[in-house]
């Protein structure tokens, strides 16, 4: 089997190339934005953001195409399969905390903690990182009343204060779809959705 690292190295440091995550569609992108910094191959540092990956030795790439916007042109990508059992992640389905982020890219994000949205993906998790004490603590009261006391008015209403507060973000937005549908607040619901 041949490795995909070169590839990987190739497209990590090329400029024109975007990456993104999810499972039968996006949930996250990254894009060279304005300067860049590579501090190794695997690595990329923007204005906007990071990216760090790292190769699995049972990734196998997969060219596709798929139409774009104008009818006369084509998007081209690779998407990195690997086996079944191998791509299986923790599949949590509610905001829960996962600790401190050791092995942020950033050094000043390092200590940050990291909580899992709760999406219950099979072959992603998707985390979100603060170091604001306030916003851990009402993530961390959202959480317990989810998933511990099963209180969905609490968790939602929590969830609802932390979007209040610190304004949108994806970690409150997808635990209030996915608590406003078990609870049927179908208005709570299209208004959250056409923010």
């Amino acid at each position: 089997m041949t490795s995909v690292g070169p590839l990987l190295v190739r497209h990590l440091a090329d400029p024109t190339s975007s990456w993104s995550v999810g499972e039968l569609g996006v949930l996250a992108e990254f894009h060279h934005h304005g300067p860049t910094l590579q501090p190794d191959p695997y690595t990329v540092v923007t204005g906007g953001g990071a990216i760090r990956i790292r190769e699995h030795a049972g990734s196998v790439p997969l060219a596709y195409e798929t139409p774009s916007a104008n009818p006369r042109l084509w998007n081209h990508g690779v998407v990195f399969c690997l086996p079944a059992e191998a791509a299986c992640m923790a599949r949590r389905t509610c905001v829960t905390e996962i600790g401190v982020d050791a092995e942020a890219i950033l050094q000043g994000s390092r200590g940050d903690v990291l909580f899992d949205l709760g999406l219950g993906l099979r072959t992603a998790d998707f985390l979100v990182r603060t170091g604001d004490a306030a916003r851990e603590d009402l993530l961390r009261a959202a959480a317990i009343a989810e998933e511990e006391t099963a209180d969905v008015d609490l968790a939602t209403q929590l969830h609802e204060r932390v979007r209040a507060t610190f304004g949108r973000d994806v970690a409150t937005g997808d635990a209030l779809i996915r608590l406003y549908e078990r609870t049927e607040r179908w208005d709570a619901l299209a208004t959250l959705l056409e923010e």
